[in-house]
């Protein structure tokens, strides 16, 4: 439709208005010397996605609660709190382990796979679940996504130089 080919008009002149400041500005936002470093796009990609899904599951979770298994507003706001807890332990552990681990980026991996493992079992099985088994398999996801949040981190600020370590960790953040 017409509206629709509009929007997608204007989003990509947009897009081509910020890529043709990132080229010509004297000091960009985000200067492509950051944005060409490979660790520097995966690891934002890596750290938007987990951050994606965490958003996410604080939108859907509550909603599944209430419509599926009946909860009332304060039980189903209360189910987040296996996740939200498991990921703040978790990238605190990963964050510890991070210094005493030659390859920290398999715990990142790892985590993904947790994530995944937990998140597809939910999706499988989404009316049937024991709320205990539910609030497991979010805690397991939690725990998966929160280790990836410190390896990007410290991956990013490793692989840049010393003046772009602000920029690269605030396009991590953002």
């Amino acid at each position: 439709s017409l509206p629709v080919l509009a929007l997608f008009a204007a989003s990509a002149a947009l897009w081509g208005a910020f890529a043709w400041r990132l080229v010509t500005a004297p000091e960009p936002f985000l200067p492509l010397q950051v944005l060409g470093n490979p660790i520097v796009r995966t690891a934002t990609l890596s750290g938007a996605c987990c951050m994606g899904v965490l958003v996410g599951l604080t939108i859907f979770v509550p909603l599944y609660f209430e419509t599926v298994i009946h909860l009332n507003a304060s039980q189903s706001g209360l189910a987040l709190i296996p996740l939200m807890g498991a990921s703040v332990v978790s990238a605190t552990i990963t964050g510890r382990l991070m210094a005493q681990v030659e390859n920290y980026k398999r715990m990142a991996f790892a985590g993904y796979a947790l994530a995944i493992l937990a998140l597809g079992a939910l999706a499988v099985w989404p009316v049937g679940l024991a709320i205990a088994v539910s609030l497991a398999l979010l805690s397991v996801a939690g725990f998966g996504v929160g280790s990836v949040f410190p390896v990007t981190t410290v991956s990013m600020q490793n692989a840049v130089a010393g003046r772009y370590m602000g920029i690269a960790t605030g396009s991590l953040n953002f």
